[in-house]
Protein backbone atom coordinates (compact mmCIF):
# COMPACT_ATOMS: atom_id res chain seq x y z
CA UNK A 1 0.00 0.00 0.00
CA UNK A 2 2.98 2.30 0.97
CA UNK A 3 3.80 1.90 -2.56
CA UNK A 4 0.52 3.09 -4.02
CA UNK A 5 0.96 6.20 -1.75
CA UNK A 6 4.16 6.79 -2.33
CA UNK A 7 3.44 6.97 -6.08
CA UNK A 8 0.57 9.28 -5.84
CA UNK A 9 2.77 11.58 -3.76
CA UNK A 10 5.37 11.58 -6.22
CA UNK A 11 2.74 12.81 -9.21
CA UNK A 12 5.62 11.16 -11.36
CA UNK A 13 3.16 10.97 -14.02
CA UNK A 14 1.87 14.01 -16.17
CA UNK A 15 -1.80 14.61 -16.72
CA UNK A 16 -3.49 14.15 -20.14
CA UNK A 17 -4.40 18.15 -19.87
CA UNK A 18 -0.33 18.43 -19.96
CA UNK A 19 0.17 15.65 -22.96
CA UNK A 20 -2.30 17.39 -25.30
CA UNK A 21 -1.05 20.67 -24.20
CA UNK A 22 3.06 19.99 -25.32
CA UNK A 23 1.52 17.62 -28.30
CA UNK A 24 -0.53 20.09 -29.61
CA UNK A 25 1.14 24.15 -29.20
CA UNK A 26 2.50 25.36 -32.20
CA UNK A 27 6.12 24.42 -32.09
CA UNK A 28 7.11 28.25 -31.63
CA UNK A 29 5.57 27.73 -28.80
CA UNK A 30 7.89 24.92 -27.77
CA UNK A 31 10.66 26.76 -29.14
CA UNK A 32 10.03 29.77 -26.64
CA UNK A 33 9.64 27.46 -23.89
CA UNK A 34 13.18 26.95 -24.16
CA UNK A 35 14.48 29.98 -25.19
CA UNK A 36 12.61 31.06 -21.54
CA UNK A 37 13.92 28.17 -20.04
CA UNK A 38 17.91 29.64 -20.60
CA UNK A 39 17.39 32.75 -19.92
CA UNK A 40 15.68 31.59 -16.49
CA UNK A 41 19.00 29.05 -15.72
CA UNK A 42 21.05 32.55 -17.02
CA UNK A 43 19.12 34.60 -14.63
CA UNK A 44 19.50 32.23 -11.58
CA UNK A 45 22.75 31.18 -12.67
CA UNK A 46 24.14 31.98 -8.96
CA UNK A 47 21.10 30.10 -7.31
CA UNK A 48 22.15 26.93 -9.10
CA UNK A 49 25.78 26.72 -8.68
CA UNK A 50 24.85 27.10 -5.22
CA UNK A 51 23.15 24.46 -4.86
CA UNK A 52 25.31 22.48 -7.08
CA UNK A 53 28.40 23.40 -4.82
CA UNK A 54 25.92 21.76 -1.70
CA UNK A 55 25.54 19.01 -3.54
CA UNK A 56 29.06 18.72 -4.23
CA UNK A 57 29.71 19.25 -0.64
CA UNK A 58 27.39 17.11 0.70
CA UNK A 59 29.58 14.18 -1.36
CA UNK A 60 32.79 15.21 -0.32
CA UNK A 61 31.87 14.79 3.57
CA UNK A 62 30.36 10.84 2.89
CA UNK A 63 34.06 10.68 0.73
CA UNK A 64 36.23 11.97 3.37
CA UNK A 65 39.01 9.47 4.15
CA UNK A 66 38.72 7.27 1.18
CA UNK A 67 40.18 7.29 -2.21
CA UNK A 68 37.49 5.64 -3.80
CA UNK A 69 37.82 6.02 -7.57
CA UNK A 70 34.43 5.88 -8.75
CA UNK A 71 33.25 8.62 -5.76
CA UNK A 72 35.58 10.63 -7.36
CA UNK A 73 34.46 10.45 -11.00
CA UNK A 74 31.08 10.89 -9.65
CA UNK A 75 32.24 13.62 -8.06
CA UNK A 76 33.76 15.36 -11.29
CA UNK A 77 30.45 14.17 -13.16
CA UNK A 78 28.19 15.92 -10.87
CA UNK A 79 29.95 19.20 -10.87
CA UNK A 80 28.84 22.06 -13.22
CA UNK A 81 31.94 23.90 -14.13
CA UNK A 82 32.45 26.71 -16.55
CA UNK A 83 32.73 24.30 -19.25
CA UNK A 84 29.62 21.97 -19.19
CA UNK A 85 28.49 25.16 -18.04
CA UNK A 86 28.99 27.53 -21.81
CA UNK A 87 28.28 23.78 -23.71
CA UNK A 88 24.65 23.45 -21.77
CA UNK A 89 23.87 26.91 -22.56
CA UNK A 90 25.10 26.32 -26.55
CA UNK A 91 23.07 23.52 -26.82
CA UNK A 92 19.98 24.54 -25.57
CA UNK A 93 20.36 27.84 -28.16
CA UNK A 94 20.92 24.96 -30.80
CA UNK A 95 17.82 22.83 -29.89
CA UNK A 96 15.67 26.20 -29.32
CA UNK A 97 16.67 26.72 -33.10
CA UNK A 98 16.28 23.38 -34.87
CA UNK A 99 14.12 21.98 -37.25
CA UNK A 100 10.66 20.82 -35.39
CA UNK A 101 10.40 17.25 -36.04
CA UNK A 102 7.06 16.81 -34.83
CA UNK A 103 4.58 16.24 -37.57
CA UNK A 104 7.57 15.87 -40.58
CA UNK A 105 6.73 13.54 -43.08
CA UNK A 106 8.74 10.44 -43.43
CA UNK A 107 7.10 8.89 -46.40
CA UNK A 108 3.44 9.23 -48.51
CA UNK A 109 1.62 6.50 -51.05
CA UNK A 110 -1.12 5.65 -52.35
CA UNK A 111 -2.72 1.93 -53.80
CA UNK A 112 -4.63 1.07 -57.04
CA UNK A 113 -7.64 1.39 -54.64
CA UNK A 114 -6.95 4.64 -53.77
CA UNK A 115 -6.12 4.80 -49.94
CA UNK A 116 -3.82 7.28 -49.55
CA UNK A 117 -1.69 6.65 -46.92
CA UNK A 118 1.45 9.05 -44.84
CA UNK A 119 3.63 8.16 -42.53
CA UNK A 120 5.27 11.53 -39.78
CA UNK A 121 6.83 11.22 -36.62
CA UNK A 122 4.87 11.81 -33.03
CA UNK A 123 5.79 12.34 -29.38
CA UNK A 124 5.73 8.88 -27.54
CA UNK A 125 3.51 10.64 -25.10
CA UNK A 126 5.19 10.68 -21.49
CA UNK A 127 9.05 10.10 -20.93
CA UNK A 128 10.88 8.90 -17.80
CA UNK A 129 14.56 9.46 -17.57
CA UNK A 130 16.61 8.18 -14.71
CA UNK A 131 20.08 9.23 -14.93
CA UNK A 132 23.02 9.62 -12.97
CA UNK A 133 24.68 12.91 -11.12
CA UNK A 134 25.66 14.68 -14.31
CA UNK A 135 23.04 17.80 -13.65
CA UNK A 136 23.46 19.18 -16.97
CA UNK A 137 21.99 16.11 -18.53
CA UNK A 138 18.83 16.67 -16.44
CA UNK A 139 18.45 20.37 -18.38
CA UNK A 140 19.18 18.98 -21.59
CA UNK A 141 16.65 16.03 -21.65
CA UNK A 142 14.04 18.82 -20.33
CA UNK A 143 14.12 20.73 -23.50
CA UNK A 144 15.00 17.93 -26.28
CA UNK A 145 11.87 16.62 -24.60
CA UNK A 146 9.59 19.41 -24.55
CA UNK A 147 10.99 19.83 -28.32
CA UNK A 148 9.86 17.02 -28.82
CA UNK A 149 6.45 16.91 -28.21
CA UNK A 150 6.54 14.80 -24.93
CA UNK A 151 5.96 15.45 -21.60
CA UNK A 152 9.30 14.75 -18.92
CA UNK A 153 9.54 12.75 -16.00
CA UNK A 154 13.36 13.35 -14.62
CA UNK A 155 14.23 10.78 -12.26
CA UNK A 156 18.19 12.22 -11.26
CA UNK A 157 21.02 10.65 -8.98
CA UNK A 158 19.56 11.23 -5.24
CA UNK A 159 23.47 13.08 -4.78
CA UNK A 160 22.27 16.35 -6.79
CA UNK A 161 19.01 16.93 -5.14
CA UNK A 162 19.61 20.50 -4.95
CA UNK A 163 20.71 21.30 -8.18
CA UNK A 164 17.89 19.20 -9.51
CA UNK A 165 15.58 20.90 -7.87
CA UNK A 166 17.04 24.37 -9.09
CA UNK A 167 17.02 23.48 -12.75
CA UNK A 168 13.76 22.31 -12.15
CA UNK A 169 12.39 25.86 -10.63
CA UNK A 170 13.70 27.58 -13.91
CA UNK A 171 11.76 25.09 -15.79
CA UNK A 172 8.68 26.09 -13.79
CA UNK A 173 8.78 29.85 -14.46
CA UNK A 174 9.50 29.12 -18.24
CA UNK A 175 6.51 26.42 -18.83
CA UNK A 176 4.12 29.53 -17.35
CA UNK A 177 5.80 32.10 -19.15
CA UNK A 178 4.85 30.10 -22.30
CA UNK A 179 1.38 29.14 -21.10
CA UNK A 180 2.39 25.13 -20.83
CA UNK A 181 1.30 23.51 -17.82
CA UNK A 182 3.54 23.00 -14.86
CA UNK A 183 2.95 18.92 -15.02
CA UNK A 184 4.70 19.07 -18.34
CA UNK A 185 7.50 18.37 -16.68
CA UNK A 186 7.77 16.41 -13.46
CA UNK A 187 10.80 16.13 -11.07
CA UNK A 188 10.64 12.84 -9.41
CA UNK A 189 12.22 13.68 -6.13
CA UNK A 190 11.64 10.73 -2.99
CA UNK A 191 10.92 12.18 0.68
CA UNK A 192 13.73 12.77 2.78
CA UNK A 193 14.67 9.49 4.17
CA UNK A 194 13.18 7.16 1.84
CA UNK A 195 15.77 4.82 0.22
CA UNK A 196 16.14 5.61 -3.70
CA UNK A 197 16.27 2.38 -4.64
CA UNK A 198 12.82 1.56 -3.01
CA UNK A 199 11.54 5.10 -4.62
CA UNK A 200 12.58 4.42 -8.07
CA UNK A 201 10.60 0.73 -7.54
CA UNK A 202 7.49 2.83 -6.43
CA UNK A 203 8.04 5.36 -9.68
CA UNK A 204 7.67 2.44 -11.75
CA UNK A 205 5.61 0.90 -9.87
CA UNK A 206 3.01 3.61 -10.75
CA UNK A 207 3.78 3.30 -14.43
CA UNK A 208 1.72 5.62 -17.01
CA UNK A 209 5.29 6.50 -19.18
CA UNK A 210 5.43 5.88 -22.28
CA UNK A 211 9.33 5.40 -22.83
CA UNK A 212 11.75 5.03 -20.58
CA UNK A 213 15.10 6.00 -20.74
CA UNK A 214 17.29 5.09 -18.40
CA UNK A 215 21.26 5.44 -18.08
CA UNK A 216 22.79 3.38 -15.19
CA UNK A 217 24.31 0.02 -14.70
CA UNK A 218 23.83 -3.89 -14.55
CA UNK A 219 21.16 -3.05 -11.20
CA UNK A 220 18.81 -0.47 -13.05
CA UNK A 221 18.77 -2.63 -15.84
CA UNK A 222 17.62 -5.61 -14.26
CA UNK A 223 15.16 -3.57 -12.11
CA UNK A 224 13.54 -1.85 -15.48
CA UNK A 225 13.66 -6.04 -16.69
CA UNK A 226 11.33 -6.67 -13.86
CA UNK A 227 9.63 -3.71 -13.37
CA UNK A 228 9.44 -1.33 -16.33
CA UNK A 229 5.44 -1.09 -17.94
CA UNK A 230 6.87 0.61 -21.66
CA UNK A 231 9.54 0.40 -23.72
CA UNK A 232 13.19 1.16 -22.28
CA UNK A 233 16.34 2.60 -24.55
CA UNK A 234 19.39 1.37 -21.76
CA UNK A 235 21.99 3.39 -21.66
CA UNK A 236 24.51 1.59 -19.70
CA UNK A 237 28.35 1.98 -18.85
CA UNK A 238 30.64 0.85 -22.22
CA UNK A 239 33.23 -1.26 -22.52
CA UNK A 240 34.87 0.33 -25.74
CA UNK A 241 37.13 -2.02 -27.00
CA UNK A 242 39.58 -1.40 -30.14
CA UNK A 243 40.96 -3.82 -31.71
CA UNK A 244 44.04 -2.85 -34.37
CA UNK A 245 44.86 -5.72 -37.08
CA UNK A 246 48.15 -6.09 -38.77
CA UNK A 247 47.68 -4.40 -41.27
CA UNK A 248 46.77 -0.57 -39.67
CA UNK A 249 47.99 2.36 -40.38
CA UNK A 250 50.13 2.84 -37.55
CA UNK A 251 49.73 7.08 -37.76
CA UNK A 252 45.93 6.54 -37.98
CA UNK A 253 46.52 4.27 -34.99
CA UNK A 254 48.71 6.53 -32.79
CA UNK A 255 46.16 9.67 -33.56
CA UNK A 256 43.15 7.82 -32.75
CA UNK A 257 44.41 5.91 -29.48
CA UNK A 258 45.72 8.74 -28.41
CA UNK A 259 42.58 10.35 -28.47
CA UNK A 260 40.53 7.89 -26.85
CA UNK A 261 42.31 7.82 -23.64
CA UNK A 262 42.54 11.54 -23.21
CA UNK A 263 39.70 12.45 -22.02
CA UNK A 264 39.35 9.28 -19.41
CA UNK A 265 36.04 11.10 -18.08
CA UNK A 266 34.28 10.50 -21.64
CA UNK A 267 32.06 7.07 -21.63
CA UNK A 268 33.22 6.68 -25.03
CA UNK A 269 37.20 6.64 -24.14
CA UNK A 270 38.53 3.53 -24.59
CA UNK A 271 39.04 0.81 -22.21
CA UNK A 272 40.65 -2.09 -23.99
CA UNK A 273 42.99 -2.11 -26.77
CA UNK A 274 43.27 -5.66 -28.69
CA UNK A 275 46.19 -6.04 -31.47
CA UNK A 276 46.93 -8.29 -33.74
CA UNK A 277 50.01 -10.27 -33.30
CA UNK A 278 51.45 -8.82 -36.38
CA UNK A 279 51.36 -5.41 -36.14
CA UNK A 280 54.88 -4.20 -36.50
CA UNK A 281 54.27 -0.91 -33.99
CA UNK A 282 53.16 -2.05 -31.04
CA UNK A 283 56.12 -0.64 -28.66
CA UNK A 284 55.41 2.74 -31.00
CA UNK A 285 51.57 2.43 -29.21
CA UNK A 286 52.86 0.71 -25.89
CA UNK A 287 55.40 4.03 -25.49
CA UNK A 288 52.90 6.47 -26.19
CA UNK A 289 50.61 5.49 -23.63
CA UNK A 290 53.31 5.97 -21.06
CA UNK A 291 54.21 9.23 -22.50
CA UNK A 292 50.20 9.99 -21.78
CA UNK A 293 50.14 8.75 -18.32
CA UNK A 294 47.87 5.72 -18.96
CA UNK A 295 48.28 3.04 -16.84
CA UNK A 296 48.74 -0.12 -19.12
CA UNK A 297 47.26 -3.75 -17.77
CA UNK A 298 48.56 -5.91 -20.68
CA UNK A 299 48.77 -9.65 -21.29
CA UNK A 300 51.36 -12.07 -20.57
CA UNK A 301 52.45 -11.54 -24.02
CA UNK A 302 52.21 -7.64 -24.53
CA UNK A 303 54.28 -7.72 -20.95
CA UNK A 304 56.91 -9.40 -22.96
CA UNK A 305 57.48 -5.86 -25.02
CA UNK A 306 56.28 -4.00 -21.80
CA UNK A 307 57.71 -5.51 -18.68
CA UNK A 308 56.68 -2.76 -16.31
CA UNK A 309 52.85 -3.03 -17.37
CA UNK A 310 50.65 -4.68 -14.33
CA UNK A 311 48.69 -7.74 -15.36
CA UNK A 312 45.77 -8.37 -17.34
CA UNK A 313 44.02 -10.64 -16.11
CA UNK A 314 40.72 -12.36 -17.41
CA UNK A 315 38.47 -11.14 -14.99
CA UNK A 316 39.61 -7.88 -16.40
CA UNK A 317 38.66 -7.98 -20.32
CA UNK A 318 35.06 -6.59 -19.77
CA UNK A 319 36.54 -4.08 -17.25
CA UNK A 320 34.96 -0.64 -17.50
CA UNK A 321 38.45 0.98 -16.30
CA UNK A 322 38.43 4.31 -13.82
CA UNK A 323 40.35 6.67 -14.24
CA UNK A 324 43.54 6.58 -17.24
CA UNK A 325 43.80 2.99 -17.20
CA UNK A 326 43.73 0.75 -20.26
CA UNK A 327 43.81 -2.95 -20.76
CA UNK A 328 46.05 -4.43 -23.79
CA UNK A 329 45.83 -8.14 -24.98
CA UNK A 330 47.54 -9.56 -27.75
CA UNK A 331 45.63 -11.96 -30.07
CA UNK A 332 46.40 -14.52 -33.35
CA UNK A 333 43.67 -13.77 -35.45
CA UNK A 334 40.70 -11.38 -36.18
CA UNK A 335 38.17 -14.28 -35.33
CA UNK A 336 39.97 -13.89 -31.24
CA UNK A 337 38.93 -9.99 -31.43
CA UNK A 338 35.36 -10.47 -32.35
CA UNK A 339 35.30 -13.09 -29.74
CA UNK A 340 36.45 -11.08 -27.13
CA UNK A 341 34.00 -8.32 -28.37
CA UNK A 342 31.11 -10.02 -28.21
CA UNK A 343 31.73 -12.44 -24.97
CA UNK A 344 33.16 -9.26 -22.71
CA UNK A 345 31.80 -6.01 -24.46
CA UNK A 346 28.37 -4.02 -23.46
CA UNK A 347 27.29 -4.08 -27.08
CA UNK A 348 27.61 0.16 -26.81
CA UNK A 349 30.39 0.91 -29.46
CA UNK A 350 33.61 -0.81 -30.74
CA UNK A 351 36.50 0.03 -32.97
CA UNK A 352 38.48 -1.65 -35.44
CA UNK A 353 41.62 0.13 -37.13
CA UNK A 354 42.31 -1.43 -40.72
CA UNK A 355 43.54 -0.73 -44.06
CA UNK A 356 41.15 -3.39 -45.96
CA UNK A 357 37.99 -1.99 -46.77
CA UNK A 358 36.57 -5.81 -46.85
CA UNK A 359 37.44 -6.25 -43.21
CA UNK A 360 35.96 -3.17 -41.93
CA UNK A 361 32.87 -4.52 -43.11
CA UNK A 362 32.89 -7.42 -41.69
CA UNK A 363 34.40 -6.61 -38.41
CA UNK A 364 30.76 -3.82 -38.42
CA UNK A 365 28.83 -6.99 -39.53
CA UNK A 366 30.35 -9.66 -37.00
CA UNK A 367 30.63 -8.23 -33.82
CA UNK A 368 27.16 -6.99 -31.74
CA UNK A 369 27.56 -3.71 -31.17
CA UNK A 370 25.06 -0.65 -31.24
CA UNK A 371 27.95 1.48 -33.20
CA UNK A 372 31.01 -0.62 -35.05
CA UNK A 373 33.50 1.93 -36.24
CA UNK A 374 36.33 1.47 -38.48
CA UNK A 375 39.20 3.98 -38.50
CA UNK A 376 37.54 5.96 -36.33
CA UNK A 377 38.37 7.13 -32.79
CA UNK A 378 35.53 6.25 -30.39
CA UNK A 379 34.86 10.09 -28.60
CA UNK A 380 33.60 10.61 -32.40
CA UNK A 381 30.91 8.24 -31.56
CA UNK A 382 27.89 10.08 -29.92
CA UNK A 383 24.75 12.40 -31.27
CA UNK A 384 27.48 14.89 -31.56
CA UNK A 385 30.05 14.04 -32.67
CA UNK A 386 28.02 12.12 -35.99
CA UNK A 387 26.48 15.31 -36.67
CA UNK A 388 22.57 14.65 -34.81
CA UNK A 389 23.03 17.76 -32.05
CA UNK A 390 22.21 17.13 -28.93
CA UNK A 391 21.94 13.73 -27.31
CA UNK A 392 21.30 11.94 -24.50
CA UNK A 393 23.81 8.78 -24.42
CA UNK A 394 23.88 5.92 -26.27
CA UNK A 395 21.59 3.00 -26.51
CA UNK A 396 22.56 -0.95 -26.60
CA UNK A 397 19.39 -2.55 -25.41
CA UNK A 398 16.79 -4.38 -27.85
CA UNK A 399 14.24 -1.37 -28.47
CA UNK A 400 17.07 1.39 -29.37
CA UNK A 401 20.37 1.19 -30.43
CA UNK A 402 22.70 3.70 -30.92
CA UNK A 403 23.31 7.66 -30.00
CA UNK A 404 19.53 9.14 -28.40
CA UNK A 405 19.26 12.19 -30.18
CA UNK A 406 16.22 14.33 -31.18
CA UNK A 407 14.89 12.23 -33.81
CA UNK A 408 14.98 9.37 -31.44
CA UNK A 409 12.62 10.93 -28.82
CA UNK A 410 9.91 10.48 -31.90
CA UNK A 411 7.42 7.72 -32.61
CA UNK A 412 5.39 7.51 -35.75
CA UNK A 413 1.77 7.59 -36.91
CA UNK A 414 -0.17 6.96 -39.65
CA UNK A 415 -2.69 8.97 -41.40
CA UNK A 416 -5.10 7.04 -43.96
CA UNK A 417 -7.39 8.35 -46.39
CA UNK A 418 -9.82 7.14 -48.44
CA UNK A 419 -13.57 7.19 -50.01
CA UNK A 420 -15.11 4.52 -48.22
CA UNK A 421 -12.88 1.76 -49.20
CA UNK A 422 -13.27 -1.46 -47.89
CA UNK A 423 -11.30 -4.70 -47.56
CA UNK A 424 -13.25 -7.88 -49.65
CA UNK A 425 -14.50 -10.00 -47.39
CA UNK A 426 -13.18 -13.91 -47.84
CA UNK A 427 -10.16 -12.61 -50.10
CA UNK A 428 -6.90 -14.14 -48.48
CA UNK A 429 -4.80 -12.77 -51.23
CA UNK A 430 -6.33 -9.14 -51.07
CA UNK A 431 -2.64 -7.45 -51.77
CA UNK A 432 -3.20 -3.93 -53.45
CA UNK A 433 -0.10 -2.35 -55.11
CA UNK A 434 1.00 0.91 -54.47
CA UNK A 435 0.59 3.17 -57.49
CA UNK A 436 2.32 6.42 -56.13
CA UNK A 437 5.26 6.95 -53.69
CA UNK A 438 6.62 4.01 -51.78
CA UNK A 439 5.29 2.17 -48.48
CA UNK A 440 7.60 0.81 -45.71
CA UNK A 441 7.28 -2.45 -46.68
CA UNK A 442 8.98 -1.86 -50.25
CA UNK A 443 11.87 1.03 -49.61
Amino acid sequence: MWVTRWARHCSTVAGADALRAVRTVPSDVRAGFIAQFAKELKRRRQEVELANQKDCEALAGEAEGTENAAMMLKAERMYLDVGKWDKLMNDLLEIEIGRCLVGSLQGEWETENKVASRRTRAPFGRVLLVHGPDVDVTARAIAMLVKTGNAASIKASSSTPNTTAAIAACAATALESVGLPESVVQVVTPLPGVDPHCHLEAVLAAGGHDLIIAAGGAGLQELMRKMAQAPVMHVGPMVVTMYIHADAEPVQVQRCVQNAVSCSKSPTSVDHVVVHVDYKKKLELLEMLHEEGVVVHADKAVRKIMPNAMELKKADWGKVWMGQRVGVRQVQAFEQAVMQINAHGSRHLDVVMTRREDLGHEFQEAVDSAMALVNTSPRLADAEGLGMGSGLGIAAGSFHRGPIALQDLLTTQYGVVSVGRTRPEGNSKFNPSVTFGKAPSLA
